[in-house]
């Protein structure tokens, strides 16, 4: 894959330049969106989200989603050699929950879901300038997790608790506060809440989240927001749209999502979310090795700490 020469990634960009203008933050988080509406309605996971495969253009404020080494297609009915060792993918701090608790649902469904996971994390950073869970392990992302936005249940997330890597000895975390910058801005929070969330398949799509009134403000050639995925009523209770001036900022000619790709990827979200998972036969062994690695790193940070 060939793609347009950048100086700088968005890691780079933020240490050189410091904490990003909100509106910058509001700008590059468009069209990081628009990239991966595209992505997800061609069918395409990328499952590496992270600022260093954000590439910024300074000078137009220009962004890219690049290194797609880890992207999958999607496939709706993967077969046994299909179902990937999704916990792998993502990096450690842009890694959802599901990831970690060692879901074996379809791996291309934890790809979308984890896209918009990813997305929402370093949305956050960019607001915040430091990372939203720089987990040092796999149990010190979990629990850092848990403790922003509860240790999740059955009511919360149905099936959590029969996951490979989940244990009823799990610390039980109410869900925290957000940091002042974001919790004082009601609309951000509403975006990255709805795009951080511990179950998936109530993360936001990124063509969902287009039609947010604060990307309408950027750029009014955008649709509406259409009706939220699934059971999220989120956005249900959203206070009407402040009325779009024709002289608002345009963004540089960027990819603009078409209403039928929309359509198709919130489509495909629904579909997957009705998928099984991988047969069990594959996923036996998998799952012993994975819960005795992280449930033993757990009883060993719990046995440092009882010591201390």
């Amino acid at each position: 894959m060939v793609f347009e020469h950048f100086e700088r990634d968005l890691a780079r960009y933020m240490h050189e330049l410091g904490p990003l203008p909100e509106r910058r933050v509001w700008r590059f988080a468009l069209q990081l969106l628009q990239a991966l509406a595209y992505c997800h309605a061609h069918r395409v996971a990328h499952r590496d989200i992270k600022p260093q495969n954000v590439l910024v253009k300074p000078e137009t404020d220009e962004v890219k989603l690049c290194d797609f080494s880890l992207a999958r297609t999607v496939v709706v009915q993967p077969t046994i050699s299909q179902c990937p060792e999704t916990h792998r993918v993502a990096s450690l701090w842009y890694r959802g929950p599901e990831i970690l608790l060692g879901s074996e649902k379809s791996g291309d469904q934890s790809g979308l879901r984890l896209d918009v996971w990813s997305l929402g994390c370093v949305i956050a950073e960019m607001m915040l300038h430091e990372v939203l869970f720089p987990g040092s392990s796999e149990i010190d992302m979990l629990f850092k997790q848990f403790k922003l936005l509860g240790t999740p249940d059955e009511l919360s997330w149905p099936g959590v608790t029969s996951l490979a890597n989940w244990s009823d000895r799990f610390p039980r975390f109410r869900a925290g506060v957000w940091c002042e910058k974001i919790q004082s801005n009601p609309e951000m929070h509403n975006v990255i809440s709805s795009l951080v969330c511990c179950c998936p398949p109530r993360r936001q799509s990124a063509g969902a989240l287009l039609g947010h009134s604060a990307f309408r403000m950027l750029d009014p050639a955008l649709p509406s927001q259409p009706k939220p995925l699934g059971s999220d009523r989120r956005f249900s209770g959203q206070a009407k749209r402040p009325e779009v001036s024709p002289t608002a900022e345009r963004l540089p000619e960027l990819h603009r999502a078409e209403p039928h790709h929309e359509a198709l990827q919130d489509q495909l979200f629904s579909r997957l979310a009705r998928e099984s998972s991988c047969p069990e036969a594959l996923a036996s062994s998998k799952k012993a090795r994975q819960k005795a690695s992280l449930l033993d790193e757990w009883h060993l940070n719990t046995q440092i700490r009882n010591v201390r």
